[in-house]
């Protein structure tokens, strides 16, 4: 670290989990490329820390999912998912590590966003419009992330399972008599 950068550690009043995190604040002149202006780059401590803590953020996630009852584990396009009933109510990792998944309703979406708009946005296209919901877990607070991932498992539980496809006898069929 060259003797001009400043150290930073968040602003004090803040709630939030990232606070602790040591950043140094590197001028322009000091960073490579000619940059315009000042980049927070992570000291190797904070880089380590934010690995272990985004780790943590994930497995309270995991663990708040498999508290619901008849909830369990599976995996889905390379990242964990969480099930009730066999219907998919949250996942882990998507977009990255950081993030959570909720399948909420389209209102319930809108709800938690007005309440935590820093940790709840609509997940990409067509699914964010149907409700799917992406939770950032760094910011997010255990008590709106437990209340979501409720309402999502309950969701899911209260759908109806889709009735197998029935074969219907067709005008060649034997069997129909005419």
């Amino acid at each position: 670290m060259s003797s001009g950068a400043q150290k930073y550690a968040g602003d004090e009043k803040s709630d939030r989990r990232f606070d602790a995190v040591t950043y140094y604040v590197f001028s322009a002149a000091e960073m490579p490329h000619d940059w315009k202006k000042n980049y927070a780059v992570p000291s190797d401590n904070a880089s380590r820390t934010l690995i272990a803590l985004a780790k943590q953020f994930r497995d309270q996630f995991r663990k708040m999912a498999l508290e619901i009852p008849a909830s369990v584990e599976r995996s889905h396009m390379n990242h964990p998912d969480f099930r009730v009933a066999g219907k998919i109510f949250a996942s882990l990792g998507v977009p990255d590590e950081n993030w959570g998944m909720v399948k909420l309703t389209p209102e319930q979406q809108r709800t938690f966003i007005e309440k935590a708009p820093e940790v709840f946005r609509p997940s990409s296209g067509a699914w964010g419009r149907q409700g799917y919901t992406n939770v950032y877990l760094p910011l997010a607070k255990t008590n709106i992330v437990r209340a979501a991932l409720k309402a999502a498992a309950k969701n899911v539980a209260s759908k109806k399972k889709k009735t197998p496809n029935v074969q219907r006898p067709t005008l060649n069929d034997p069997g129909r008599g005419l």
